[in-house]
């Protein structure tokens, strides 16, 4: 460990502590051959009144352990993601810290799913356009299941397929990329989940920073992912605090039992704390 350092709250409660380590690895991008050593930062904060590990590092694809004539080795790939569980593990033990989760992998999906309802809600325009057929959908799903003599133990999965039937069509029926960008600070543009009493994988995006709910593959999972109430992979744009940049995009998935947040197109400080308190508010 190299620093460590304790943030009180405004009562002077120890509500932060951020710890600072580092490690020794070659950098190198030919192998066999000679790499250089550098010093490699992998930074932890515990955020006490949440209750989480926070865990922070910035990925690199060229970096090994150190060996002996500090040559680049294939096999001695450096893995941030498992040095940082070690970490956060060793630190669990010296601090007496409680593991609360039996499965903090599943749990950290549930908390993907909140996610998804949060920012993929349908528009209160597309909303009151469906309930407006409310009469029309009644009578349309009793005369099939009539005229069929369908089992009527069927009729609320027919209403939510007319549900998502109607809200597709809507949505996908012309330029609409604003209206879900509109009121949320953050929008869907990928998502995949298993459906395991279908049998399937989910696994839906949009090209490139386009609302996810702009597209058919958004409303052709969207059943399967409600069943489900979890997710195995979310990626969200969120706006940035101060509003002068484009949007950045964040990746949630589950990694070795690890819940996962990657950021991309440099996200500020207070961005990331935005994202973050996201999570600990859903989890």
């Amino acid at each position: 460990m190299v620093d460590y350092q304790i943030e009180n709250d405004e009562q002077g409660i120890a509500s932060k502590i951020s710890f600072v380590f580092s490690t020794m690895v070659l950098e190198g991008d030919q192998e066999n051959e000679r790499g250089n050593r550098i010093i490699y930062p992998i930074y932890i904060d515990l955020y006490i009144n949440e209750g989480f590990f926070v865990g922070r590092y910035k990925p690199k694809t060229t970096i090994y352990k150190c060996s002996e004539n500090d040559i680049v080795y294939k096999e001695n790939r450096f893995k941030p993601l498992d040095e940082t569980g070690k970490l956060i593990e060793s630190l669990g033990k010296i601090l007496k810290t409680e593991n609360m989760d039996i499965n903090p992998s599943q749990k950290f999906g549930k908390m993907m799913y909140k996610l998804y309802q949060k920012y993929s809600f349908t528009p209160a325009d597309i909303q009151s356009q469906i309930d407006s057929l409310k009469d029309i959908k009644e009578d349309f799903v009793n005369n099939i299941f009539k005229r069929l003599n369908l089992n009527i133990l069927n009729k609320k999965k027919a209403k939510m397929d007319l549900d998502i039937f109607l809200e597709k069509f809507i949505s996908i029926n012309g330029d609409r990329e604003k209206v879900f960008k509109e009121d949320r600070e953050a929008y869907l543009i990928k998502i995949s989940s298993d459906d395991i009493m279908q049998m399937t994988r989910i696994d839906t995006a949009s090209t490139g920073n386009r609302p996810l709910q702009c597209s058919e593959t958004f409303f052709d999972g969207k059943k399967s992912i409600l069943n489900t109430k979890e997710c195995k992979n979310l990626h969200l744009c969120y706006n940035r605090k101060r509003g002068y940049l484009g949007c950045f995009t964040v990746q949630f998935s589950v990694t070795k039992g690890w819940g996962v947040i990657k950021t991309y197109y440099v996200p500020e400080e207070d961005d990331i704390q935005n994202v973050l308190q996201t999570v600990f508010e859903n989890y």
